[in-house]
């Protein structure tokens, strides 16, 4: 990971993250401690469902715990799997893996690059 101490720092990482179509994502809920803590954005790019390895780190859609019709995004190490079956995935921070396999269709994408804000 990469720090970036200043405002205009972070605006040319989001205008090359733009301008070369990476999809942008952020945000953290401890899941991934201690590789990734809050306050970081993830470049995303859309890995072919196929390639997916053991130790990527991959950005998932499933159904939000209060309203099944709103999707959140997570982001966890694959620890399995295939993808025939779906992947086994896993946070770091977590102690058991995740309930549900990921399908091709609720994959986002693949972490590509993440870089953290320092105060």
């Amino acid at each position: 990971m990469e720090g970036y101490r200043t405002a205009k720092a972070k605006s040319n990482i989001l205008n090359k993250i733009h301008t070369n179509s990476f999809i942008f994502f952020g945000g953290n809920t401890g899941s991934m401690r201690p590789i990734i803590h809050s306050e970081v954005w993830m470049v995303v790019i859309k890995k072919s469902f196929i390639n997916i390895g053991i130790g990527d780190l991959i950005i998932y859609t499933v159904p939000d715990s209060t309203n099944s019709l709103i999707k959140k995004m997570v982001a966890h190490k694959v620890i399995g799997g295939n993808a025939t079956k779906g992947f086994i995935t896993k946070g770091t921070g977590n102690r058991v893996r995740d309930a549900k396999l990921v399908k091709h269709s609720n994959y986002v994408g693949t972490a590509h690059k993440a870089y953290y804000w320092i105060e």
